[in-house]
């Protein structure tokens, strides 16, 4: 159950904080998320949402506890209404096509809600590109805070979904919220909950910053504030980036520039590409997602190979040495984050033949940071000036230190990068692969690196299943971001700015809970058909 702490902390007498923190639980569900084999009838890797983190707030008058998965990388709140028909009875055997297993969820119920309203003539739709869809309409009501009521915040109430959650918390900007692109849709923005909390004076500042704790499985999203007892060294603030410059004039992604990722063990350095690249950190992504090269470069590091039986790279299981020696590192401008190669290799399980799995999907040029990379980094995202701001994570059970996000955004004691931000896609280089040993200063070739390599149990992995169609032998084009190819070749009807607005759809197609409909902040609007939109008649059929 989500536990809102009254955030008003007293530093020196008289400092008054201004925020609300809200817990956060990793939940697993019910199906395999350890690695398994793919079934040509019962797809158990379907998707990689069986692991995720999700809050608690209570709807309506009298309050509702509902549960939502906490998504960045999505802008829309929504809750399940009860009596959802694609539920199905799990006692009555198979489940039948398209029905979902629906025990442990909870649902919404307008008839309890003495503050319940509803807006009138227009619809609410939302699609996944992991193929979950909900349909609804959009509706008003209460969120109960310790401080008082937010009134009259407005969410969508799906009529019916086949998601297995019970509804999402999207914290994105406004300009990803779900409302254009469909028949009745409400065709204007509005003020999702990170604004909604700002403007019912809850915040100063559309704010807010977010740790786990890996090992609780539990963690806390602060809004308006920071806590600094949770990260290691100064935050480093970096500019978002823009990644549709032809459409939008501000960022609409909660994303910054990743100018550099490698390998670094214990002696041994491999800088496999410094390519500047978007990333968008995401909770709503268990797993990371890197372009092509680079997760096949990672892969032939590991001597892994592709699986079509498990629908990702498979290897012989590290030994826990060489996992506690070895990172995986990222470079945002001067900041280097080094997070330990255990987090993304997965545990193999009976069906396995005990091979291990790389929890690392490819894309075609976009960078998604997920659970696996967010668990090891304190965030604070800035809405309303643009900014993220990441420091290490700290293993602290000492009380909490809270101090409250300037309206400038610009936080006592960050550093403030002077690193040259993203502009556009360039060609992904990748580095040849070899190391350079600073231990005595060879250079050794990567296939005999991995003899450090062995078979022996995994120790700890992190348990996660998958969704991902791919091709070991595919062609990866470095230029795929190129609008006059790619894109071009999928939709060759657009128009160029209709081109960039398709790339918000394409280039994460296994990625999870990202909106099938583009919207824009200048009211350009272009919805990509790119997963089969899942209906009650269709599931009748």
């Amino acid at each position: 159950m989500i536990q809102f702490i009254n955030c008003y902390f007293i530093f020196n007498l008289v400092t008054v904080v201004n925020c609300l923190r809200l817990t956060i639980e990793k939940r697993i569900v019910s199906s395999h998320a350890s690695l398994s084999k793919r079934s040509a009838v019962d797809l158990q890797f379907r998707r990689f949402n069986n692991l995720y983190y999700e809050s608690v707030l209570e709807f309506g008058t009298p309050p509702q506890s509902i549960p939502l998965v906490l998504d960045t990388g999505s802008s829309d709140l929504w809750v399940t209404l009860i009596g959802n028909p694609l539920c199905y009875n799990k006692g009555s055997g198979k489940p039948p096509k398209c029905l979902i297993d629906c025990s442990g969820l909870v649902f919404y119920d307008m008839d309890k809600s003495q503050t319940f309203d509803y807006l009138k003539n227009v619809t609410f739709k939302i699609g996944y590109a992991d193929t979950t869809y909900t349909s609804g309409i959009w509706i008003v009501d209460i969120i109960t805070l310790p401080e008082g009521h937010l009134k009259d915040l407005q969410f969508g109430m799906a009529f019916a979904t086949n998601a297995t959650f019970s509804g999402v918390l999207g914290i994105g900007f406004p300009a990803m919220e779900s409302v254009n692109g469909y028949e009745f849709a409400p065709g204007k923005f509005y003020p999702n909950f990170p604004l909604a909390l700002k403007n019912a004076g809850f915040t100063n500042i559309a704010a807010y910053s977010i740790e786990y704790n890996d090992e609780s499985k539990k963690g806390s999203i602060l809004f308006g504030s920071i806590d600094t007892s949770r990260f290691i060294g100064p935050l480093y603030t970096f500019p978002m980036i823009n990644e549709f410059p032809g459409i939008a004039d501000e960022p609409s992604t909660l994303s910054l520039t990743l100018d550099g990722i490698g390998i670094d063990g214990s002696c041994e350095q491999w800088v496999i590409s410094n390519t500047k690249l978007p990333a968008l950190l995401d909770t709503g992504s268990t797993l990371i997602e890197l372009p092509h090269p680079i997760t096949q470069s990672i892969a032939s590091y590991l001597n892994a190979t592709w699986s079509d039986d498990h629908g990702l790279f498979v290897l012989a299981c590290p030994s826990d040495d060489f996992l506690t020696t070895t990172d995986l590192a990222f470079t945002f401008g001067e900041l280097h984050m080094k997070i330990p190669l255990r987090s993304f290799i997965l545990l193999p399980d009976e069906e396995s033949n005990g091979l291990c799995g790389l929890g690392i999907t490819s894309s075609k040029g976009r960078v998604i940071l997920g659970d696996s990379f967010l668990t090891h980094v304190y965030t604070v995202f800035d809405l309303d000036n643009y900014m993220i701001s990441l420091a290490p994570m700290a293993k602290s059970s000492l009380p909490g230190k809270v101090i409250e996000i300037p309206a400038n955004g610009l936080i006592e004691n960050a550093v403030i990068s002077k690193s040259e931000k993203w502009t556009h896609f360039n060609d992904i280089t990748v580095n040849e692969y070899g190391f350079r040993n600073y231990c005595d200063g060879e250079l050794q070739d990567i296939h005999s690196y991995s003899s450090k390599l062995n078979s022996s149990s995994l120790v700890y992995s992190s348990n996660f299943s998958s969704d991902e169609e791919q091709n070991s032998s595919e062609s990866v084009s470095p230029s795929i971001f190129n609008t006059d190819s790619s894109i071009k070749e999928i939709y060759p009807s657009l128009s160029q700015k209709e081109h960039l607005s398709a790339l918000l759809t394409t280039i994460s197609t296994s990625e999870i809970h990202k909106p099938v409909t583009a919207t824009i902040t200048d009211s350009i609007t272009t919805t990509i058909r790119v997963t089969k939109i899942l209906t009650v008649l269709q599931c009748a059929t």
